[in-house]
């Protein structure tokens, strides 16, 4: 308990503290500066109490209080963590199957033997890969063809993991090895071009995911695993239609956010999706759900005319706008052109949107295919004093140092990770957005947390440092 202050010594004090605040079952927390000033007694020591971590315990440096006069008595603590490798993750890939889709699907699937490499580049890999279409309309059980069934020829999905071999990387599927697998994915995202014309990926992506109907329940069974991370990637050259209203007759692109929604339907709301989307993996875990679209990025007016009197905007895959055409149209001549999808690009993670008149090549490392699959929440051992937080990251495999002129740009700073041991590291600011954040209390549940956020989460298997002076008046 805070020791007693002299008349002088109470002069210097300040009564500011962190202010905890719950009220119906919502925990706020205001940060305020440092606890009240005090001089220690010779014989002041600080008893520790049993951390509250994970089930595996950072590593602990903690410094007892030393305070000098006037100086908060408290003692700076260090907790280490590791990052996890990366976990197991499947992508379902939801393919629009409509008749101008021809040349897209081929450009895709020229890309299968790519995305079977980026996924299994590593020993340890545990990947899934589904495809559906956005056509929600048919039931063909003879060609398991049904509204968010999975669109494997030989198997429904394709189940993969790699190990190191004596020559490289060796990838193993449930359909053979790397080329069987890479075969089976090309014909996959060529699932056809007799689709429905209102393009719903959305809500096939959810019937996909949630398994309502029997057929898809025996169909996806097995594909999305309770322990993976997620990654789900739209691919169309028309606005998504997953809503109610449809309106077909919609004044065009250049007048409203969406083509063939109504900017508030009755039902399916970008809104809706996206919650749904993210939540699947549980609160707090929305870092391991990814979402990436191909689509059309472009603004460009384009001069295409399907006699509705509406006016298009979106891209072409070559050639000037003022000859664009959607195969599948009678009548139309000139180069194929896609329209401007926000629907899908507002789901989509927001570095995670790439244009599909583009190479697809180059547009594959843009997209998120592994989905995150790591930590983003570190619990701390102690009550943290807000204001004192200092963490730095050390990347794997670690770089020694003895100062930070001889660390890379990217680790810039040389810290003491042990006594007897100097690495290189990186310092992540604090912030919202793109840094780290110190959670006490998050919807009435105790929390004590870092959490990073956006491109800050550290990467596998590099090293989290969190310094902080312990709050001993909170601290329990």
């Amino acid at each position: 308990m805070p020791l007693p202050l002299s008349a002088h010594d109470a002069s210097f004090a300040r009564a500011a503290r962190a202010v905890l605040v719950c009220a119906g079952g919502i925990c706020l927390v205001a940060c305020g500066d440092d606890a009240p000033l005090q001089q220690a007694r010779e014989d002041f020591r600080v008893v520790e109490g049993g951390p509250r971590v994970e089930v595996t315990p950072p590593r602990v440096d903690e410094q007892p209080a030393d305070p000098g006069p006037f100086q908060p008595s408290r003692p700076r603590r260090c907790d280490w963590f590791t990052q996890q490798a990366r976990r197991p993750v499947d992508v379902l890939f939801v393919v629009d199957d409509s008749a101008s889709m021809g040349d897209e699907q081929r450009r895709l699937a020229a890309l299968a033997g790519d995305v079977i490499d980026r996924l299994g580049g590593a020993p340890g890999a545990d990947f899934h890969l589904g495809v559906v279409t956005t056509d929600v309309d048919r039931l063909d059980r003879s060609r398991n063809i049904g509204p968010g069934w999975l669109r494997g020829t030989r198997v429904p999905f394709l189940a993969c993991t790699s190990d190191a071999a004596d020559q490289g990387i060796r990838v193993a599927c449930n359909v053979g090895d790397r080329a069987a697998a890479a075969g089976e994915l090309a014909r996959m995202l060529q699932p056809g071009i007799d689709g429905s014309q209102q393009e719903k990926g959305l809500l096939a992506a959810m019937l996909a995911l949630s398994q309502p109907e029997p057929g898809v329940r025996a169909r996806n069974a097995g594909f999305l695993r309770d322990e993976a991370a997620l990654a789900i990637v739209f691919v169309s050259d028309e606005e998504d239609a997953s809503c109610g209203p449809y309106q077909p007759s919609a004044a065009a692109c250049l007048a409203s956010p969406s083509c063939k929604c109504e900017d508030s339907p009755t039902w399916g709301s970008v809104a809706y999706y996206d919650r749904f989307f993210r939540g699947l993996k549980g609160y707090g875990n929305e870092d391991a759900v990814r979402i990436g679209a191909i689509v059309a990025t472009d603004e460009v007016e384009l001069n295409f005319d399907d006699d509705s009197g509406r006016r298009y905007v979106g891209c072409t895959t070559g050639g000037p706008q003022d000859s664009c055409v959607v195969p599948g149209v009678p009548g139309q001549t000139g180069v194929e052109c896609a329209f401007r999808a926000p629907r899908y690009a507002a789901v989509a993670d927001a570095d995670a949107t790439v244009d599909i008149c583009s190479d697809l090549g180059s547009a594959l490392a843009g997209l998120p295919l592994e989905g995150s699959g790591l930590r983003s929440e570190f619990a701390l051992g102690r009550r943290a004093v807000c204001g004192t937080i200092d963490v730095m990251v050390v990347p794997h495999p670690s770089i020694s140092c003895e100062d930070a002129a001889s660390c890379p740009t990217e680790a810039p700073e040389c810290v003491n990770r042990k006594p007897d041991e100097r690495v290189c590291a990186r310092r992540v600011p604090g912030g919202l957005s793109q840094g780290w954040e110190y959670v006490i209390c998050s919807g009435g549940t105790q929390r004590n947390v870092v959490r990073f956020s956006g491109r800050s989460i550290p990467e596998p298997l590099h090293e989290i440092e969190v310094c902080y002076d312990v709050d001993v008046e909170h601290d329990s």
